[in-house]
Parts: structure tokens; sequence; C-alpha cells
């Protein structure tokens, strides 16, 4: 007899949901390296532009407006991929932990079947016994 865990398809299932978050959370925090790289070159441009302004010219007061504007859109889309991460974290969070449930309740049936199997052996050995001592008495 084979142990059959009547919950598979469902652990199987919340495996592919764990799995399909922490795929997700992963392009999510590549795209947030990206625009945090992107943030950083605005700064750097900005830090520099600063730096070598010493006849603050018109074009390059815009510019500078230019980039701060830029800079201030860009801390949005990092304040948003945050609140996304987060979310998406959690899901994959309470995914693991619908998992786990699922696995012990799969460890627990497991050992129950592993108990009641050796129950059976045992049951099964000693009627073995018990017949051979019979026959022996019997044949004596």
């Amino acid at each position: 007899m084979r142990f059959k865990f009547g919950l598979e398809t469902l652990l199987k299932y919340r495996k592919s949901i764990e799995d399909q978050y922490r795929m997700e959370l992963a392009s999510l925090r590549e795209k947030q390296l990206l625009e945090e790289e992107k943030m950083f070159d605005i700064r750097e441009t900005q830090r520099i532009l600063q730096g070598n302004l010493k006849d603050k010219n018109r074009v390059s007061l815009s510019y500078l407006e230019e980039l701060s504007r830029q800079s201030i859109i860009q801390r949005k889309i990092l304040n948003d991929l945050d609140q996304e991460i987060t979310k998406k974290r959690d899901k994959l969070i309470d995914a693991s932990k619908s998992r786990r449930i699922i696995e012990k309740l799969r460890e627990k049936k497991l050992d129950e079947y592993k108990h009641d199997l050796n129950i059976k052996e045992n049951k099964a050995i000693d009627e073995l016994v018990t017949n051979r001592f019979l026959r022996k008495d019997n044949s004596e």
C-alpha cells in the first residue's frame, strides 16, 4: 500500500502561486535597481552641473530645473515601486505560509500512515509467530 496525500494538488497549486509571487518580486526588484540607477544618474548630473556653473546662464539653469523635475518624478516612481514590492512580499509571505500549512499536514498524514503501517506489520508478525507456535504445539 502506497501513501497518497489527498491534498497533493492543492499543495502543488500553492507552490506554483508562491513561485509566481517570487518571480514577480524578483522582477520588481530588478526594475527598482534600474530606477535607482536612473535616480543616481540624475543626481550625479545635477551635482556636476551645479559644481561647474560659475556663470549661471539661462540654459544651464533651465536644464537644472528639468533635472530637478525628473528627480521628483523618479522619486515618485521609486516610492511606488517600494509600495508594490512591499505588497508583493506580503503576498509571497502569505503564499509561503499557506504552502507550509499544507506541507505540515502532509507530513502529519505521512507519519500517521507510517505508524498505521508499522502497527499492521507488527500484527502480521505477531499472527505469524502465533500460528507457528500453535502449529508446533499441535504437531507435538
